[in-house]
């Protein structure tokens, strides 16, 4: 996390050359930057590394590190962006750098800013689409624009940029494109068959290897329920809740912050994954019981060695042995030069009486994660009450797990041992180590992000509005359902034919689906106005492109409702409506007998709704119409577009 609690906007000199300005405005982050002078200078930053263009090592070498101009440009940049707006994309400023640096470069033979013009942000967009994706090109496009915008009203640069647009197209959305291109980019964002069988074998099999133990819980807990991934590794070890739902029935969920924005919620978990979910949580709780104590501990007893098992029985400031040292680590040896090379590896002194507990107790706290005793503090979770919480070194087979030191385990770690990446090394994940792959030979591979896209079209296809679905997947903005919608309007218009001819008989255990090729003048009822909407009673096709509800809901007494001949619920729902109009018939009835202002007017409408009620049971209980058909009662509407005919004179072409 880049911190700017201590940064104040830079405010530039018109007078001033465009050099001196960009110098100005390093110099001036720089003294706001919360760190060292060694950090400022180095190539790589939290979140972010400041390498060249094709740099894939996670340890940049000289040669590969950023000129040195554009590079202190850049972190001043990143500073002030951070403090413009907080949730500034890192990852895209880091691409927007490369590709620039690249064209500044190459153009100039250096990264001055000062030297920037219009045909190096060009070349830098045309790098952007040469090297990533079109959306991250876009993206990079648009950060560009933004720092051209910045250069020009600080006088920056030589050239008015304020007018530079990216020549980068805005890319199509292919979660609502129809195009095969759109169909296999929505199936990239899903997990494959294979890949989930896979790891759910892998679970059922109870693994006991800590690596092995984390990944499969973790993605099992990312199954239960839609979420990101840095919100499950953040869940607390008394996040479980069990509730009697208003039908009586006990549900299960997890108490959490959710990210976004959305905040703190219940999540409720669906009662078929009840039991894997508390499985999961259960072994992430076994798995992370040693660190959570020692977090207890440390928190506890700021100035005391934590005593584990191994740990010498020994006085705080007595001298201890190498011997000594090394158990109080967590390990012991059989003989002395086993323990000097360990203590040297980790780059202690060897020497016999040169730590005490209550020394090395100093030491390794400066070892602690920072942040420590929060895991994260925004979601109010400490390491010593996170199901994540783990061992220094805990998920490394053939490392040492110190019992002294706790490590965050990051969302990369999980991401990593889910398929194979390009890090470097005999990198193998959990289907290598379980023997699982492809036919072909091809490795499988699963994201932390896929479990998110799959639950929420599968709660797409089951009818959970959008506003529920929005609050189960920690969402704090509704219209970004749409994203992980991957339900294909094949899907859409099969569910609306489905719904049509509903079986009502108690044998029929669901919907029944009756195919009709071509679409028949029944149908076009529904479809020639497009989206149908369902109503109390049927369907409303009012088209609310064109206007809004011009009836108030008022669906009874509006010719745009659609019945559907057989719909038992719908049909209940009319009976109930009819009891009710007649009750309140009678009460504006008394009153009208009472001389009351404006019950007439209740009582005529209170009539023709009860006429026009009684007119769709009819037909609804009619045994002679076939269930399925579709009714529509005709009637006078009001509309914008009937007030017009009436003015000039015309007749209205639907009566």
């Amino acid at each position: 996390m880049i911190d700017t609690s201590r940064v104040i906007p830079f405010v530039s000199r018109r007078e001033r050359t465009a050099s001196v300005n960009v110098r100005n405005f390093i110099a001036h982050m720089k003294g706001c930057f919360v760190g060292t002078e060694a950090e400022w200078d180095s190539v790589r930053w939290s979140g972010l590394g400041f390498s060249k263009l094709g740099c894939k090592s996670v340890r940049i070498p000289p040669q590969m590190a950023m000129d040195v101009n554009f590079m202190n440009f850049a972190k001043a940049y990143i500073l002030h962006r951070r403090v413009m707006d907080p949730r500034v994309n890192i990852t895209q400023l880091g691409i927007m750098f490369r590709a620039l640096e690249a064209a500044m470069v190459k153009a100039h033979g250096s990264g001055s800013m000062h030297l920037c013009t219009i045909a190096d942000l060009d070349e830098a967009a045309q790098v952007a689409q040469d090297h990533y994706s079109r959306d991250t090109a876009y993206g990079t496009g648009l950060y560009l624009m933004k720092m051209a915008e910045f250069l020009s009203s600080n006088f920056m640069c030589g050239q008015n940029l304020k007018d530079w647009v990216s020549p980068q197209p805005r890319p199509v959305d292919m979660n609502n494109s129809t195009s095969r291109e759109g169909e296999e980019s929505r199936s990239k964002k899903l997990p494959g068959e294979e890949e989930l069988d896979a790891i759910a074998e892998i679970f059922a099999s109870n693994p006991t290897n800590p690596k092995d133990v984390f990944t499969t819980s973790a993605f099992a807990l990312l199954m239960c329920a839609p979420s990101r991934a840095n919100e499950i590794l953040a869940l607390r070890a008394d996040a479980e809740v069990e509730e009697e739902d208003r039908d009586g029935n006990l549900r299960y969920g997890w108490r959490f912050y959710s990210s976004k924005g959305f905040g703190g919620d219940i999540k409720w978990i669906p009662s078929s994954m009840e039991d894997i979910a508390k499985e999961a949580f259960k072994r992430m709780l076994a798995l992370s019981s040693e660190a959570r104590a020692l977090a207890l501990w440390l928190e506890e007893h700021p100035h005391e060695f934590y005593r584990h098992d191994m740990c010498p029985d020994v006085e705080g400031d007595r001298p201890l042995s190498v011997n000594e040292l090394t158990e109080a680590l967590g390990h012991r040896f059989s003989n002395r030069t086993d323990a000097d090379s360990f203590a040297s590896v980790r780059k202690l002194n060897i020497k016999d009486g040169s730590y005490t507990l209550n020394t090395l107790s100093e030491h390794l706290r400066a070892k602690l994660p920072p942040g420590f005793p929060w895991f994260d503090e925004v979601k109010g979770v400490k390491y010593s009450n996170c199901i994540f919480s783990i061992l220094d070194n805990q998920l490394h087979a053939r490392s040492f797990t110190s019992p002294v030191i706790l490590q965050k385990v990051e969302v990369g770690t999980l991401w990593k041992d889910l398929g194979p990446r390009n890090i470097g090394g005999a990198h193998r994940s959990v289907f290598n180590r379980f023997g699982y792959q492809h036919p072909s030979g091809k490795p499988y591979k699963l994201t932390t992000h896929q479990p998110r896209h799959l639950l929420n079209t599968m709660a797409q296809r089951g009818g959970l509005s959008n506003l529920a679905l929005a609050k189960w997947s920690g969402r704090a903005n509704v219209h970004s359902n749409q994203v992980y919608n991957h339900v294909s309007d094949a899907e859409v218009f099969e569910k609306l034919r489905m719904l049509r001819t509903m079986g009502q008989d108690e044998s029929s255990k669901g919907l029944l689906h009756e195919v009709r090729m071509p679409i028949d003048s029944d149908d076009a009822l529904i479809y020639r106005e497009g989206a149908a909407h369902i109503t109390e009673f049927g369907y409303c096709v009012h088209n609310f492109v064109i206007s809004p509800c011009t009836k108030f809901r008022d669906c009874n007494n509006c010719t745009e409702q659609i019945c559907i001949k057989g719909h038992e619920g719908n049909r209940e729902r009319l009976a109930i409506r009819l009891e009710t109009l007649e009750r309140v018939l009678a009460l504006a009835l008394e009153g009208e007998s009472l001389g009351e202002y404006g019950a007439d007017k209740w009582v005529t409408h209170h009539v023709n709704t009860i006429q026009r009620v009684k007119s769709l049971l009819a037909l609804m209980e009619n045994p002679e119409i076939a269930d399925g058909a579709l009714i529509k009662l005709r009637g006078a509407d009001f509309s914008q577009l009937t007030r017009v005919f009436h003015r000039i004179g015309a007749d209205p072409l639907d009566k």
